[in-house]
């Protein structure tokens, strides 16, 4: 257990008081705070022709106090989870991994 972990991506567990991850949380964080930023991922594509692809990255599971994130299940007092339909819950809360394609 730490004070505090930070990581550009988790795909294991993170416990500390307080835990942030850049890029993808890809395993479970517990902590007191919790936030996952779920960066987009660029790709660019030459295959005859240019192509730029948004992709969210994916939070899994945040057991916790607080927690944010784009994405995922949150699982603490206060959650505020961006893309779902209510984006402040307390107890639980859940959204699915949303992409867009421009």
């Amino acid at each position: 257990m730490a004070l505090y972990n930070t990581a550009s991506d988790n795909s294991g567990l993170h416990i500390g008081i307080v835990n942030s991850v850049d890029t993808a949380n890809a395993g479970v964080q517990t902590g007191t705070v919790n936030y996952a930023e779920g960066k987009y991922e660029f790709i660019h594509s030459n295959n005859g022709k240019e192509e730029l692809i948004y992709k969210e990255k994916t939070n899994n599971i945040q057991v916790g106090l607080v927690n944010m994130a784009n994405n995922g299940w949150q699982i603490g007092i206060l959650n505020h989870n961006a893309h779902s339909c209510f984006p402040y819950m307390a107890l639980i809360n859940y959204s699915a991994n949303t992409s867009e394609n421009e």
